[in-house]
């Protein structure tokens, strides 16, 4: 599916149906247009954010950060250091399904992000994530190297699939 950066999202939607397509509640924080790329999935506790340190050893350019916050909405995950932090390491975009700590105009400097809102609460509690794992966002499943596709429109996720043959 190599016109995915022009197609319309329901199209690529209707082509992947009924797999891929992340909960409408996750939204763009701020005007986005599209972004796309390869997955590099983090799953996390609510309220914790100490894992971005360890995670961004491991950005490379052009990853869309996928975070599994599991859709909780009592804390935040993610503030304007850390956003400006991942887009610095070369992040594309960041899927949070969960919060930001700041508003949008704030916490989203430098990269587009996409989220279930804002609280302004916010642990800051040792990490327990892990990165590059599979993870759920917004209902749909996500491991690293998908290609996440987002914009105004939704968010969709296409799997990655080996297609060598295996001898």
């Amino acid at each position: 599916m190599k016109d995915y950066k022009t197609k319309p999202l329901s199209e690529l939607c209707d082509a992947c149906a009924p797999f891929g397509g992340m909960d409408a509640k996750i939204v763009p924080c701020g005007h986005v247009g599209r972004i796309a790329g390869p997955a590099l999935t983090v799953r996390v506790h609510p309220g914790d954010h100490a894992y971005v340190a360890a995670l961004e050893k491991r950005v490379c350019k052009g990853d869309i950060i996928v975070i599994s916050a599991g859709g909780n909405e009592t804390c935040a995950v993610l503030d304007q250091k850390d956003c400006l932090t991942l887009a610095l390491c070369g992040a594309a975009g960041i899927i949070v399904d969960g919060l930001l700590f700041e508003p949008a105009e704030e916490a989203t400097v430098g990269i587009p992000v996409f989220a279930r809102g804002i609280r302004p609460v916010f642990l800051h509690a040792a990490t327990y994530a892990e990165i590059g794992v599979p993870v759920s966002c917004g209902g749909a499943a996500v491991c690293a190297g998908d290609t996440i596709i987002a914009d105004g429109d939704g968010i969709l996720c296409i799997r990655h699939t080996n297609t060598e043959k295996k001898e």
